[in-house]
């Protein structure tokens, strides 16, 4: 799964990456990514919404505009 997001994220700025890699899988907060890259919370926070937007966007994570619905059991 690593690996498909970092496919995902290329084509996204340095920055972004290393803010949405430091959050999404090495779990630090956006004060200690600030504190951790010289930069302010608010352009971590940028940083890491440009690279949900770029992997929502991904051919590899993007939701289908179509779904088949799933048939569901009448078992409780």
């Amino acid at each position: 799964m690593l690996r498909l997001v970092e496919i995902a994220l290329r084509g996204t700025d340095r920055k972004a990456r290393e803010a949405f890699i430091l959050q999404a899988i090495e779990g630090f907060t956006d004060d200690e990514i600030a504190a951790i890259t010289d930069r302010k919370p608010d352009d971590v926070r940028a940083s890491v919404n440009a690279a949900c937007e770029h992997l929502r966007k991904s051919p590899m994570f993007a939701t289908p505009s179509k779904q088949i619905p799933i048939a569901r059991s009448n078992t409780a």
